[in-house]
């Protein structure tokens, strides 16, 4: 089991891959269209997770797993005020440069720190939002409790993340978990389902998009092939077969089988 601190070095030290490939989104997107960039179909990603929800002009939203701040970021520009919550340091000082950037820090607030102890008073926010987090989590239903104590009644709370398949009685077909410095274990949309009527949340929406998921690592290994002598020139030849044998290549064939899946899963105070 991966302790915090090694979750946190992990991102740390893989920050140059992340920004030469993904740029400063790295969550999954929705490539509905040929040709979109990893940041478009990040955007539709949000679009759908936001349709989900009321009006979001000024709502106080925390955004766990916040990255390097683009979700924050695309949700201040709609009129919300952001409080991102995110384990890695190297990531949060630049999401404040980027939203002193565009002069958002008045909206905007970054804290570092594990979403399992939220620094946050209860009854707070109208949202809690998560993109691709809550796998690096070793006690998800601490996860869900917290989100639960910081939500105000009515309060939304919306999340991606990686599945794995109900099918699947173990992770044998996904063997890059174990491999992975970071990943915790992956559960399904079902188990989802159950943990939050477990903790009191109400189960509004579940939605499978898996086939988004390929889409989108076919596209960041087609990023990777272009950028090959970029990377090698900046990042040790060990890390980058890692990435790409790992982080990219063994995760396409599960998802193709129905083992990894992703989408959106939508529960209410």
């Amino acid at each position: 089991m991966k302790t915090h601190d090694e979750v946190a070095d992990y991102y740390n030290r893989s920050h140059n891959y992340y920004q030469k490939i993904w740029g400063n989104n790295i969550s999954i997107g929705l490539h509905n269209r040929s040709n979109l960039s990893l940041q478009e179909a990040s955007n539709n990603t949000l679009e759908l997770m936001m349709a989900l929800l009321q009006n979001i002009d000024n709502a106080n939203i925390l955004d766990l797993g916040s990255g390097y701040g683009e979700t924050a970021r695309y949700l201040a520009r709609k009129g919300a005020h952001v409080t991102c919550l995110n384990i890695s340091q190297v990531q949060n000082d630049l999401n404040i440069q980027y939203n002193q950037a565009e002069n958002l820090e008045d909206k905007i607030v970054v804290f570092t720190g594990s979403f399992e102890n939220i620094p946050c008073e209860n009854n707070l926010f109208d949202i809690v939002i998560s993109r691709d987090s809550l796998m690096y989590s070793k006690d998800r239903e601490r996860v869900f409790l917290e989100v639960k104590r910081v939500l105000k009644t009515k309060g939304d709370f919306v999340f991606t993340d990686f599945l794995i398949g109900e099918s699947i009685s173990d992770t044998a077909n996904l063997d890059f978990i174990n491999d992975d410095p970071y990943v915790q274990s992956l559960a399904s949309f079902l188990s989802y389902e159950n943990l939050a009527k477990t903790v009191g949340f109400r189960v509004k929406n579940t939605i499978n998009l898996s086939y988004h998921f390929v889409n989108h690592y076919r596209k960041i290994n087609s990023i990777f092939e272009k950028k090959k002598e970029e990377l090698e020139a900046d990042i040790p030849r060990e890390e980058i077969l890692f990435f790409v044998a790992n982080n990219v290549k063994r995760r396409i064939a599960p998802c193709e089988k129905g083992h990894l899946q992703w989408g959106v899963l939508h529960f209410s105070q």
